[in-house]
């Protein structure tokens, strides 16, 4: 599915240096103290950057197979003038033919996400009048709806409170046969719900595998430079 083969990327200095991995199906964080390359590893995942050297396949043929593979959800930048359900309409764009007229099934599978995730309780509102919790919940409809077996998620627990980050991380463990491939900044949530992990020190690599031997190897150590991290109830990471 998803692959890094020796990835260097740069934008005025190195953001990341010879990245190598495979996805496994399942969810798997990445790990990094801040402007550690989490952001732009997910941006180049989606095909938002180009590597400045090595190779990330599989390779689209066009912008509309690749949507029609990976869903990005990014984080909030400005919140758009739509509905909830107009929001987790645009999942389906990449399966629409010129015009993007919604058929029944495309109703049909939009209401699921919005079921889902919980957002059909307010899916006629509009997302600058909820919760950050639920436009996340309205988000992660849409990138349901678009029915793609990668799933990419930018610090999706970001300003929720516990209960929301909690409701989230269990819906995303709950979806069967995905890989999902989460930035995310709360060590001690990641290690709780995600099956994988790969941890980034200065741009590189340094750990790639389960969560279960992550507290062992001594990454989070070396890359945060604190001891029992993934103990701690701290989230300034």
């Amino acid at each position: 599915m998803l692959s890094f083969c020796h990835v260097d990327f740069a934008y005025d200095k190195p953001v990341l240096h010879d990245v190598s991995f495979a996805l496994r199906t399942g969810m798997t964080c990445v790990l990094s103290p801040n402007a550690g390359g989490k952001s732009t590893l997910l941006k180049l995942a989606a095909g938002l950057l180009k590597p400045q050297s090595g190779q990330i396949l599989p390779q689209y043929k066009s912008p509309k197979i690749r949507a029609q593979n990976v869903a990005l959800l990014p984080q909030w930048n400005r919140v758009p003038e739509l509905t909830v359900y107009e929001l987790a309409a645009h999942g389906r764009y990449p399966h629409l033919s010129a015009g993007h007229v919604l058929r029944a099934r495309d109703k049909e599978i939009i209401g699921a996400a919005l079921e889902q995730t919980g957002a059909i309780a307010f899916l006629h509102r509009k997302l600058g009048e909820i919760s950050g919790g639920q436009r996340q919940k309205a988000a992660l409809a849409m990138a349901l709806a678009q029915e793609t077996p990668l799933l990419l998620l930018d610090e999706p627990t970001t300003y929720l409170d516990i209960k929301v980050q909690l409701e989230l991380m269990e819906l995303l463990q709950s979806l069967p046969n995905k890989k999902i491939l989460m930035a995310i900044h709360d060590i001690p949530l990641a290690l709780r719900f995600c099956d994988y992990a790969m941890v980034l020190r200065d741009g590189r690599l340094i750990f790639d595998g389960a969560c279960a031997d992550l507290p062992a190897s001594g990454a989070l150590e070396s890359a945060f430079g604190v001891t029992n991290l993934e103990r701690s109830s701290v989230h300034a990471f």
